[in-house]
């Protein structure tokens, strides 16, 4: 890697990257790598194959850098590339899935550094719920609510309309609160 005096902001990150410049590139992926693990997980339930998919997002990121619109934010766009790689994988697994003999056991959630905060019973059974979801509301609660991302970020993020966004967060809250009170 070249030395060359760091950025003083994402944005120049973002401009040196779309130029080309690695280690650029090498900054976004150290400040956005553990969130885009955290999310894979939440969004796959699955440690190896959120790993895979973190792996593959900072791959196609890399990638379509010269194309990145300058001036546009990165987060929304890069969260885009992993939650769409995140829903290939796991139609992939699914369709793998069909020719094991024997159905796996689906690994615990994992529950985020602000969750382990709460009680941790209770974190465990929130987490279950979340991934009984489906796909589509499991990830819009974890583009929402773990990674925190705007109403704008998120339709960027799913490419839908605000009016969707609104209705997979509140449809997927919904199905949380009726599965919960079974609980």
């Amino acid at each position: 890697m070249s030395q060359c005096p760091a950025p003083a902001n994402e944005a120049d990150w973002v401009e040196r990257a779309r130029r080309g410049d690695a280690e650029a590139f090498a900054r976004l992926y150290e400040a956005y790598q553990s969130s885009a693990f955290g999310a894979a997980i939440l969004l796959t339930n699955d440690r190896t194959l959120a790993a895979d998919v973190v792996q593959e997002a900072f791959i196609k990121a890399f990638l379509a850098m010269p194309r990145f619109r300058s001036g546009q934010p990165f987060r929304p766009w890069f969260f885009r590339i992993l939650t769409n790689e995140a829903l290939r994988s796991l139609k992939r697994k699914r369709l793998w899935e069909r020719f094991r003999p024997a159905p796996r056991e689906q690994p615990a959630p994992v529950p985020t550094p602000e969750a382990l905060a709460l009680d941790r019973e209770r974190a465990e059974e929130v987490w279950k719920a979340v991934s009984e979801l489906p796909e589509i509301g499991r990830a819009a609660v974890v583009l929402r609510y773990y990674l925190g991302l705007s109403e704008e970020e998120m339709t960027s993020v799913l490419g839908v309309p605000a009016g969707t966004v609104k209705s997979r967060v509140a449809r997927a809250r919904e199905r949380l609160k009726h599965i919960l009170a079974n609980v």
